[in-house]
């Protein structure tokens, strides 16, 4: 390999890794967005369930099935931005220190245990248990109006 395909090679590598690592930031703000909506949505449906006179199983069920989607979208940002980052770790690997240096952003163990608990704790466990506990929490709500709808809570 002559020095000029090397340096070829190099400047390549480098617009990948600054393009592979604009598609994995961009990930960030729609996370952020889509757990925004997310609570904007359930905050609305909880009014809803809350203000009705005789509450009916229509919005729990709107509840679930919400969370259940947005579980599901919010899972898919995060699956690409694990795509983008396992991509961006393969260039790094053939990538010359200076630019590995350059987009080094993953934090190293000794950052981690710097902060405090709360800050340890990775995003996609807050991102997929919100959806999760949404979920269950309307589930939960929807059977209870079920049973009363149809007269089965004298069955426990």
């Amino acid at each position: 390999m002559t020095e000029e395909t090397a340096r070829t090679d190099t400047v390549a590598n480098t617009e990948a890794i600054k393009t592979l690592y604009q598609l994995w930031s961009a990930e960030n703000n729609t996370k952020t967005q889509k757990l925004a909506v997310f609570f904007i949505a359930q905050s609305i449906l909880a009014a809803g369930y809350g203000l009705a006179s005789n509450p009916h199983y229509l919005v729990p069920a709107v509840g679930v099935a919400f969370s259940f989607f947005w579980f599901f979208s919010i899972g898919r940002t995060l699956a690409f931005q694990q795509v983008w980052r396992k991509k961006i770790e393969i260039l790094l690997r053939d990538a010359t220190e200076s630019v590995r240096t350059e987009f080094d952003f993953y934090p190293t163990s000794r950052d981690k245990s710097r902060l405090p608990l709360y800050g340890r704790m990775p995003s996609t466990y807050i991102l997929l248990l919100v959806p999760t506990a949404g979920f269950l929490a309307w589930l939960g709500i929807l059977a209870q109006r079920l049973f009363v709808l149809f007269d089965l809570v004298h069955l426990f």
